[in-house]
Order: structure tokens, then C-alpha cells, then sequence
């Protein structure tokens, strides 16, 4: 009678660590990095800094995963500064507009592995983000991560043709959204108070 138990309790237990998140596998890690002091400064407007690429192959879509970051805040209630502007006051790592936002959104990807993103749906990112007060990118972080996620937008299996055409924007999305999960949303109320 122990032993049917404990072999239920087993593969249980191994079934429940193998499988994860929709979309997200064992591969995916988060690290915080050192930061502090979000909780005390409520920024809410944000300039979303253009995107780095330092991966070996310089092939990450840094256009697109900037445009799915704004997205991505507004869900989070904060608001992104308009893309154009940012670009019409940014300056090595500065943005020099006449009012600084609130804060800086710096992403740096340094790895965006699409060698099986056409074939099987699988795509593997790392990142660092960091949000800086004012729109200076120096001096200590308000909020700083580092995501690492092998995504699935696949069934494993080869996509379908059709399939393949939205694969990556829907990867740069979903990888956007893993991100900004770290996140914490913006109270509006305590920015007040």
C-alpha cells in the first residue's frame, strides 16, 4: 500500500517540475540586479531607450522589441514617451528633451537564437533591462533585471507554412511581455499620495 503511494507521490511530483508556464520551458531564469528604490519614486512617464544588440550574430530585432516594451508598460500603467521624440532628443545614452521623463528604460539583448524559431517554434533570449530615474542612463538603477527564456511558440513539431509568417513578431512579444512581468505595476494612487 506504501509503495503504489510513494511511486504516485514520485511521478507526481517529477510531472509538476517538468512542465511550466505556457510558452516557457526549464531554460527560463530571472535574476534581479542590483537596484533599488522603485517603490519610493513612482515614475510613470518613461522614455524607452533604443534597444542594444550584443548578441554574436547582431540580429535581434531591437525595432520591434522597443515598439512591444511601450506595449508592454502601458500595460504595467506607466507611460511610455512617443518613440519619434525619444529618438529626436537621444544622445549616446542620455535623453536630452527640454523635461526629462520620469524615468529611462534601457534594454540590452545579448542573445536572440532563432535556429529553431522557423522549424519548431523555438526561440531562445537573454536581456538586461534597467530603469533609471530621469533620462540619464548612470548612477544606480530604480529597477534592473536580467531574463533569460527559451520561449515556444510551437507545438515542437515543424511549423505549418502559415505559421511561419508572424512567428517572430509573436516571439518579440511574448519575450517583452516575460520581461516586463518583472516588472512591478505602477500604483497610480501612491504616486499621489
Amino acid at each position: 500500500m506504501i509503495r503504489p503511494l510513494a511511486t504516485l507521490v514520485l511521478t507526481l511530483s517529477l510531472f509538476s517540475c517538468s512542465t511550466s508556464r505556457s510558452g516557457v520551458r526549464g531554460f527560463d531564469a530571472t535574476r534581479s540586479l542590483p537596484a533599488g528604490g522603485l517603490g519610493d519614486r513612482h515614475p510613470a512617464d518613461i522614455a524607452v531607450a533604443p534597444v542594444t544588440d550584443q548578441t554574436s550574430q547582431q540580429n535581434a530585432p531591437i525595432v520591434p522589441l522597443r515598439e512591444a516594451l511601450c506595449v508592454g508598460l502601458v500595460e504595467r500603467l506607466y507611460t511610455p514617451l512617443d518613440l519619434d521624440y525619444v529618438d529626436g532628443a537621444w544622445s549616446e545614452s542620455a535623453f536630452l528633451g527640454e523635461v526629462p521623463p520620469d524615468a529611462l528604460l534601457v534594454v540590452t539583448v545579448t542573445r536572440w537564437d532563432t535556429t529553431r524559431l522557423y522549424s519548431t517554434g523555438t526561440l531562445v533570449a537573454t536581456a538586461e533591462l534597467r530603469l533609471f530615474e530621469g533620462g540619464r542612463a548612470e548612477g544606480e538603477a530604480l529597477w534592473a533585471v536580467s531574463i533569460q527564456r527559451q520561449l515556444e511558440l510551437g507545438d515542437g513539431q515543424s511549423l505549418p507554412p502559415g505559421a511561419r509568417k508572424n512567428v517572430e513578431q509573436k516571439a518579440v512579444e511574448l519575450f517583452a511581455r516575460e520581461a516586463l512581468e518583472e516588472l512591478p505595476a505602477r500604483d497610480p494612487v501612491a504616486a499621489h499620495s
